[in-house]
């Protein structure tokens, strides 16, 4: 994905700590390095922790996807 842009920035809107499990929303934005078109994108992922460290992770398009995933609905 890194590749795909001349600039990407993640800009998070909200964190939601659900103790061992953290469910964070951000903004991707940036601009396409072979077309100069500006593309922003939500991204919402799901991260496990065990013992304060990252056991697993999931990226989400969609909040209600992570939602689910989280094991919470809205």
């Amino acid at each position: 994905m890194v590749e795909a842009f001349d600039d990407i920035r993640f800009e998070p809107e909200d964190v939601l700590d659900l103790g061992d499990t953290l469910l964070g929303t951000a903004v991707v934005r940036g601009t396409g390095s072979g077309s100069g078109v500006p593309v922003s994108a939500q991204l919402v992922q799901v991260v496990r922790l065990r013992r304060g460290l990252v056991v697993w992770q999931r990226d989400f398009g969609d909040r209600s996807e992570a939602l689910e995933a989280a094991g919470l609905r809205e």
